[in-house]
């Protein structure tokens, strides 16, 4: 039997990845197959950075040093140097935009209203979708979840399971699942029980990240939603810490990385 190509073992090693970043990261592999038409496997590191003289974005050179470290993990060593330029570069950068965002980004208080509205005229999925990101902080694939009893077979998706008295949101598919394992939690809300209680068995939440954006208030987006919230915990002024280390360990976030990108306040 002839070897699968390498493209295709290379998706297939994404598998624990969302819809979406596998697309991308396949993407990424063909732009390298055109700029050099081997494996990757053969390249070598002057290779690698002479690809990488051709892209002007730094995320992107910093994205496409993690393709080529999949392959070739033994460059870690050269590259290191130059990945600690980008890093630079990106906190840098990143400090600036979150100066920028600060001045235009809502607060708690609008997507507090916003849900509100959205549980009284009855978009179920949407208060769903909202009450997750502010209560549990979680990213756009995390609640592309399936409703179900608690009799109903469990697979490896995402799940909302209906009690009696609370509502235990699964998941086993989200970005740092590797890093920290799938996680449970129970919700109480009186509200989210009654909207998860109007779908139907087996319905999901959403299919894409563009039904999470639309769900957002002013179509923010899930970054933008995560940013409001820590900008409200650090504006409050009220156990700081403890608060942004709970949302980092619910998010499944590192606590250094949670706070250069989403803290406004920087």
């Amino acid at each position: 039997m002839d070897k699968p190509l390498e493209v295709e073992l290379y998706r297939q090693s994404l598998w624990s990845n969302s819809k979406r970043t596998q697309t991308h990261r396949v993407h990424q592999y063909k732009l390298l197959r055109k700029y050099k038409d081997v494996d990757l496997d053969l390249w070598d590191v002057e290779d690698a950075f002479g690809f990488l003289a051709t892209r002007n974005s730094i995320h992107t050179q910093y994205n496409f040093i993690a393709v080529f470290l999949h392959f070739h993990p033994e460059w870690r060593g050269d590259m290191q140097p130059y990945i600690d330029e980008l890093v630079s570069a990106r906190f840098d950068r990143t400090i600036q935009r979150n100066k920028e965002q600060f001045t235009w980004l809502p607060r708690k208080a609008d997507l507090v209203r916003h849900e509100n509205e959205l549980f009284d005229t009855g978009q179920w999925k949407k208060f769903i979708i909202s009450y997750l990101l502010s209560n549990t902080y979680c990213r756009s694939q995390d609640v592309c979840a399936w409703v179900k009893d608690p009799h109903q077979m469990l697979g490896y998706e995402n799940y909302l399971v209906r009690h009696q008295t609370h509502v235990e949101f699964i998941r086993n598919k989200y970005k740092t699942v590797k890093t920290y394992g799938p996680k449970k939690c129970t919700i109480n809300d009186k509200r989210f029980r009654d909207a998860v209680d109007k779908l139907a068995s087996n319905e999901r939440i959403a299919f894409y990240t563009n039904e999470v954006q639309a769900a957002t208030y002013k179509r923010i987006g899930e970054g933008g939603h995560f940013k409001v919230c820590v900008l409200d915990v650090c504006e409050s002024g009220e156990s700081v810490l403890s608060r942004l280390s709970y949302m980092s360990k619910s998010r499944g976030t590192n606590f250094e990385t949670m706070v250069l990108n989403y803290n406004l306040q920087i």
